[in-house]
């Protein structure tokens, strides 16, 4: 029996995917991401020295809600079939387990993207009722954040594979951005090695590298350009790191 291309493969992950209330995640991101853009443009509004980048990137990465919305996508679409017992249908399909995890992640990263998309759209709207000049360097923003996005989502399919929760992949990739990476940075920040803040934390160094065309903003305040190499060292080191978690958890004993 000849292995089913790639190709099928991950046009079987998407269509597996349908049906599994992704429509959550879009309306997160939609939802969120409007509210965070009208909040940004009125933060960075009373900052007549704002460079064009640095408003578009306030508006863009500050304000979409893409991250907690990939999340929830690697949740239902990715951790969910360990618990309702489907992931049977592609383990018995493709017994490799690397490249299972291949096959199923170019969907779910091209959707993360797609609601990267979304993000960026919904944020610009709500930051326009506002600031339409805090637009006036979208694309740029717009194109570093959907880097990062896909980034992110890579990290949340790795996560959902480890973990094989819904429930953990959840916490972790909302809790991790919203509530745990915030509150270290700001304990790093008030300690003598201050500056391991930005590539230690793995969600920190990809929306910094992400937000690093910015320099010296007058709102933004992140790393310099001197800290691009390790940046990218953190970035590559976390994914890496991602991938091997997911990689051992799939050659290891299969949930019954």
């Amino acid at each position: 029996m000849t292995r089913p291309r790639f190709r099928s493969l991950a046009a079987a992950e998407l269509v597996a995917m349908r049906g599994r209330r992704l429509g959550w995640a879009v309306a997160l991101a939609a939802a969120g991401s409007s509210v965070g853009g009208l909040a940004m443009a009125a933060l960075v509004l009373p900052f007549d020295d704002a460079t064009a980048i640095e408003a578009s990137t306030v508006v863009v990465s500050r304000g979409s809600a893409a991250a907690v919305a990939v999340a929830v996508l690697a949740a239902l679409a990715v951790a969910g079939p360990y618990r309702d017992g489907s992931w049977m249908h592609a383990a018995l399909a493709v017994p490799h387990a690397g490249r299972r995890i291949a096959a199923g992640a170019v969907p779910a990263v091209g959707l993360g993207v797609g609601l990267g998309a979304v993000a960026i759209a919904s944020a610009a709207v709500g930051a326009a009722l506002v600031d339409a000049s805090a637009l006036r360097a979208l694309p740029a923003a717009a194109g570093a954040h959907l880097g990062a996005v896909a980034v992110w989502s890579a990290w949340m399919v790795c996560l959902a594979h480890a973990t094989r929760s819904p429930l953990a992949t959840l916490g972790i990739g909302a809790g991790l951005p919203l509530v745990a990476e915030p509150a270290l940075a700001g304990l790093l920040a008030m300690a003598p090695v201050a500056d391991a803040r930005w590539w230690l934390l793995p969600g920190l160094a990809l929306r910094s590298l992400a937000e690093l065309p910015v320099g010296e903003g007058v709102v933004l305040d992140g790393p310099s350009a001197a800290q691009l190499p390790l940046l990218l060292a953190s970035v590559l080191g976390w994914t890496v790191a991602a991938a091997l978690a997911a990689w051992l958890r799939a050659r290891g004993a299969q949930p019954r």
